[in-house]
């Protein structure tokens, strides 16, 4: 049983958390393909590639400094933070049921942006540089809860979401 337990724990640890931050990064790429958003694909594809420029800037700054006063050597796991966990769950939540009043299409390109540089500075802080992997693991868990909480609790959600999904491989492939 403990091994069982360990490796489950190793997947969750290894291939969901980065599954999760890939995919939200995938999906912000995708963003300018969906039709929703046709008006405003300068502004996505903008705010993607300034959300990766932006996290150069700060890997940059960050080595730079490391290679001054030495390279963090921590685990990859540090713990979950319960309280972040579920802080996250319900912003996700709330953000997913407001759908649209809290940003409309106009402001659409600054989240792009801020999605995109959060989820790859966690993917690369997560494996590479390891500070604050309690925070990442524990915002990037509950997000994903709070997202499938939503999803849940409203299967209309659930339905835009595959029909959304399917529109935008439809306009990938055509």
């Amino acid at each position: 049983m403990p091994k069982t337990l360990e490796f489950l724990f190793n997947v969750i640890i290894w291939i969901i958390v980065p599954v999760i931050l890939f995919f939200i990064l995938l999906m912000t790429k995708k963003t300018a393909k969906d039709p929703d958003f046709a008006k405003e694909v300068k502004s996505i594809n903008a705010g993607f590639w300034g959300g990766v420029a932006l996290v150069a800037i700060i890997v940059i700054y960050k080595v730079g400094g490391y290679l001054a006063n030495g390279f963090p050597n921590n685990p990859i796991f540090q713990g979950i933070n319960l309280f972040w966990t579920f802080g996250a769950s319900l912003v996700t939540l709330l953000l997913f049921t407001s759908k649209g009043t809290v940003a409309g299409n106009k402001t659409i390109g600054l989240v792009v942006l801020t999605l995109t540089t959060t989820s790859l500075y966690a993917l690369v802080h997560y494996f590479l540089i390891r500070e604050y992997n309690e925070l990442l693991l524990s915002l990037t868990l509950g997000a994903a809860f709070g997202a499938m909480l939503h999803f849940a609790s409203s299967p209309k959600s659930l339905k835009d979401f595959l029909e959304r999904t399917q529109r935008i491989k439809g306009t990938i492939r055509g």
